[in-house]
């Protein structure tokens, strides 16, 4: 019959046949088809029909799952939940764009860290037994944050006893939206006040060295957060003053002469007449605190003279006497002062 100059190919799935020797055809679902080839030759010979079935498989469905999103950094591990359809999955290849490692032939890939913050694809290519392939995307799926600066100013940095007050002025970064500020004096405050004032008025009640520890928390909207703290000083006051004149008459009115002060530890006061005689004399030390509380005059006040001359035996008359103080306060200087007092009837 000589060679063959026809091939006629039904591919069996409703569409166009094809005359060419070599073919390609694509199917457009899966299923099986019947595909029939009729040939004959140059003298019009027409060999017996072939019929071959040609199977298309299904392709498997790429799926998976756990998304991570949190603060830098990010230890993320995805499931796969990818369907057959066709056969078994056998083969798995996964990106991670941003992560470590970059990528992963597991079917559950683990531990995989993203450490700079940012938006992350993340993809996986699934292979069935068939070499049938289906590929997902899936865009921006990890989300990194960064974490925010927690910092602040105090104004002043130590304060007077007298005074304790303290403000606090904002140097965190801009994606702060939550202040929780703890003043060291159990005092706390959950706020959006981003320049809180504190007195410590209540907590410090001595005339004395104070340190107190100011913590401040911040957060972004993302629940990101940071720390910070930062000390303040309270410091404690020295005054001394003392009258010129008193009447040791006994009405109870200014019957005694002494000085007045705080933060003083070691006092010492005399009291000479105009020639020079010593009159009288108090030394009196210890801890100031004891002597520096509301209401009370200072360690001066332990020094009161009555008026009396002689270890008490007569009263001084009435005259200028001059008195001299020596003290030490809770700085550890050392002060002298002189004066005159008048003692009136």
């Amino acid at each position: 019959c000589g060679p063959i100059v026809h091939w006629e190919w039904d591919f069996g799935d409703s569409s166009a046949v094809s005359h060419l020797q070599n073919p390609t055809h694509t199917y457009a679902t899966p299923g099986t088809y019947n595909v029939k080839l009729s040939v004959s030759t140059i003298y019009d010979c027409f060999p017996t029909d072939t019929i071959q079935p040609v199977i298309v498989h299904n392709n498997p469905i790429a799926l998976f799952s756990d998304s991570a999103s949190g603060c830098s950094p990010v230890l993320t591990s995805f499931t796969d939940s990818s369907m057959a359809v066709s056969g078994t999955i056998n083969s798995w290849h996964w990106d991670f764009p941003g992560g470590t490692p970059t990528s992963s032939d597991d079917a559950n890939p683990t531990n995989i860290l993203y450490s700079t913050p940012g938006t992350y694809d993340v993809s996986v290519i699934v292979t069935n037994s068939f070499g049938c392939k289906d590929t997902l995307l899936k865009p921006q799926y990890i989300r990194v944050f960064p974490w925010p600066k927690s910092d602040f100013s105090v104004d002043p940095l130590s304060a007077s006893i007298l005074d304790p007050t303290f403000h606090f002025n904002e140097l965190w970064s801009a994606d702060v939206v939550k202040w929780y500020w703890d003043f060291g004096d159990g005092t706390a405050i959950d706020t959006a006040s981003t320049q809180p004032t504190h007195n410590y008025l209540g907590s410090a009640t001595n005339n004395d060295w104070y340190n107190f520890r100011i913590g401040l928390k911040v957060k972004t909207v993302h629940g990101c957060w940071d720390t910070i703290s930062r000390s303040v000083e309270l410091i404690p006051e020295f005054t001394f003053y003392i009258n010129n004149t008193f009447t040791p008459n006994g009405d109870y009115v200014n019957d005694v002469f002494y000085g007045k002060g705080i933060g003083i530890k070691k006092y010492q006061i005399i009291i000479f007449d105009r020639w020079g005689n010593l009159i009288w004399q108090c030394d009196h030390e210890g801890k100031n605190i004891d002597w520096d509380n509301w209401g009370q005059e200072g360690m001066a006040s332990a020094c009161k003279w009555d008026g009396k001359a002689n270890g008490g035996e007569k009263e001084a008359q009435i005259d200028v006497y001059v008195w001299k103080v020596q003290l030490t306060d809770i700085f550890n200087r050392k002060h002298s002062y002189m004066g005159v007092v008048n003692l009136v009837k």
